[in-house]
């Protein structure tokens, strides 16, 4: 009994192990070969009778009674039936019920209403009955679980354990009550979708299934042993794993066009640096008298980012550095720096902390490393918008007066 005990709770702490969910990743795109696709953890299937089998099997029983053991080994094997219907869950994890049954022979001191026939030569009383058990299984593929899942492998070793109602009866008496099983289930793959099965059982049942309880046991035990065919429905695959696929995107055409933008916004700076050396030059010159009036430069600036960032890249750094020049040469203006997003990626929370970043961004470098005072600029920030036919050009920060 302590056999089968440990035994049990191997099986169930193994079950419980791999049954574990495993988390999908972020944004994954799901590819599969054919139609109406669940997810279940990290495999793939289409239906509910998909990976559903069923099988038949014949054998032999061995019954572990009070006195049985006394008697021909031979003698007391008897004829063995399964019938099972079952669906793996995840090519680990499966389920099934079980009808199980047929015959049961053995031998006892006295005579009782299961006995067949007087006194042998060991002065025993043969034993026959009929019984049945439906139950309950547990299945854990072990090949799959250690060596992971492989749909033409050909042997695979399934232990399990479950509990069910059972039956015997003969001559008008019966007893019935609940037992318990375990066993190992090896498959032996023919094609894709059909297993020659090997089966090996125990059964726990309380004392008295053979309606003998000559020693006071509290347990007799079952041995069966079947062979037979499973057939399992659905692919031929069984399971699939879902596949990644990376979508790859040109942005050739919108960073020629913020090259474009850029480059222009450089010539007008060089303009500006320009305009401005010959006002120096005017004041510059002897006994003429120039009003110390500064330039009053319109100033309207983007600054853009990567999709998901809030750091200003080389080329943004450099524009700052031009719109830097003028907000000195203006000190009494007015700044707003507001940041956007594009609408078309990210959520709508997600899009107003992205804004708000990229505008700080910018006023930290102008007022840190370019000297601007505090006073003179202001923050905005609008979340995800949709400005522009091209969204590479809504990540932006504009710099207004």
């Amino acid at each position: 009994m302590k056999k089968v005990l440990c035994t049990s709770i191997l099986a169930a702490c193994a079950i419980a192990a791999s049954a574990q969910d495993i988390p999908m990743g972020y944004q994954t795109e799901i590819v599969a070969t054919y139609e109406r696709i669940t997810e279940r953890g990290p495999y793939l299937t289409n239906r509910f009778f998909d990976n559903m089998f069923i099988g038949v099997g014949g054998g032999v029983n061995l019954y572990f009674g009070d006195y049985d053991h006394k008697g021909s080994f031979s003698d007391r094997l008897a004829p063995a039936l399964d019938v099972n219907l079952g669906k793996w869950i995840t090519p680990s994890v499966g389920l099934r019920a079980q009808f199980t049954g047929l015959q049961v022979k053995g031998y006892s001191r006295t005579e009782g209403a299961y006995t067949n026939g007087g006194l042998n030569s060991d002065n025993l009383f043969p034993k026959k009955f009929k019984f049945f058990s439906i139950h309950g299984d547990v299945l854990w593929n072990m090949s799959n679980a250690i060596g992971g899942f492989r749909n033409d492998r050909f042997l695979d070793f399934v232990p399990y354990l479950g509990m069910g109602y059972v039956r015997s009866k003969q001559n008008g008496h019966c007893f019935q009550d609940f037992a318990l099983s375990t066993g190992m289930i090896s498959k032996m793959r023919i094609i894709d979708q059909l297993h020659i099965i090997l089966e090996t059982r125990g059964m726990m049942v309380k004392s008295g299934f053979d309606l003998f309880n000559e020693r006071n046991r509290k347990w007799d035990f079952m041995a069966s042993l079947t062979a037979g065919l499973q057939f399992t429905f659905g692919p031929a695959g069984g399971f699939k794993r879902p596949s990644a696929t990376t979508v790859i995107v040109d942005y050739t055409p919108y960073t020629k066009r913020i090259a474009n933008l850029e480059r222009d916004l450089g010539a007008a700076n060089m303009r500006a640096d320009q305009l401005q050396k010959a006002l120096n030059a005017e004041k510059n010159k002897p006994g003429t008298q120039v009003a110390a009036k500064v330039q009053d430069v319109p100033v309207s600036l983007q600054v853009f980012f990567n999709i998901n960032s809030a750091v200003v890249s080389e080329q943004g750094m450099l524009n700052l550095q031009r719109i830097a020049e003028s907000m000195k040469a203006t000190p009494n203006k007015k700044y707003t720096v507001v940041g956007y997003a594009d609408s078309a990626t990210g959520t709508p929370s997600f899009n107003q902390t992205l804004s708000r970043k990229r505008a700080e961004a910018v006023v930290k470098i102008l007022t840190e490393q370019f000297g601007i005072s505090k006073s003179q600029v202001s923050v905005e920030y609008k979340g995800g918008v949709s400005m522009y036919k091209d969204i590479q050009l809504d990540r932006t920060v504009i710099i207004a007066q």
